[in-house]
């Protein structure tokens, strides 16, 4: 026998009507389901909008901070460059020494004295490199000390007497100073003397000195003018 077959049609007729009920309550939850998944899921999708623009600032922010970290980093590690290349002391390698000596040569002969003002370690040491380098070149500078103060800040200064054999000679040895990173300046000043070229080793200049850039400059227009002569 059938399920229900012997319910009556009353009962029968209820439980249809309860059953299309429930059917139809059903639908209408399922519509409202389905409405409030999408309506949901386009909330959920907003506030992931939200979350991930904000993700983005934030990152854009520690990216903004991080790139000044290292901005600042490297403004600090460029100031220590500057501070160790102020604080570290001059010096010329047996390689450099040979470079001047070949520079010099052609100038063989020539006399005078080297020496330190003020005489500091450093500022002696770099008179014992440069002093022999001039030696090997055959010049004969006697080691002194400086009877006349040049007027410049720091550096190496070539000073020599007016001639002009002496004036090339002292621009040449300048020169091949500042080749080798010695900042060296030539001024002829000695008067009423046999021909000699000076040599006085002054302290470390500022490495910033704006002067330390037009100096080569000078000293080629010198010896371009003295060979004119």
């Amino acid at each position: 026998m059938w399920p229900f077959s012997e319910m009556s049609l009353e009962t029968a007729t209820s439980w249809f009507d309860f059953a299309n009920l429930i059917f139809l309550l059903s639908l209408l939850f399922g519509v409202l389901s389905t409405f409030a998944i999408v309506r949901l899921g386009n909330v959920k999708e907003h506030h992931w909008d939200l979350a991930r623009d904000q993700s983005r600032e934030l990152v854009k922010g520690l990216e903004l901070e991080t790139a000044k970290a290292n901005q600042k980093a490297e403004e600090e590690r460029l100031a220590r460059i500057k501070i160790e290349e102020k604080l570290a002391p001059r010096r010329i390698t047996q390689e450099d020494q040979n470079f001047i000596s070949a520079q010099i040569s052609e100038f063989k002969g020539v006399v005078g004295g080297i020496g330190t003002s003020p005489r500091d370690i450093e500022s002696m040491r770099l008179e014992s490199a440069v002093h022999a380098a001039i030696a090997v070149a055959g010049w004969n500078l006697t080691r002194a000390i400086p009877s006349h103060t040049p007027m410049w800040p720091g550096g190496v200064v070539v000073n020599s007497t007016f001639d002009k054999g002496s004036q090339m000679a002292g621009i040449k040895l300048a020169l091949a100073l500042n080749s080798v990173g010695i900042f060296a300046i030539f001024m002829p000043i000695l008067e009423n003397v046999p021909p000699q070229v000076f040599v006085t080793i002054g302290p470390k200049p500022d490495p910033d000195d704006p002067l330390l850039k037009i100096n080569l400059d000078v000293l080629k227009q010198l010896a371009l003018e003295l060979q004119k002569q």
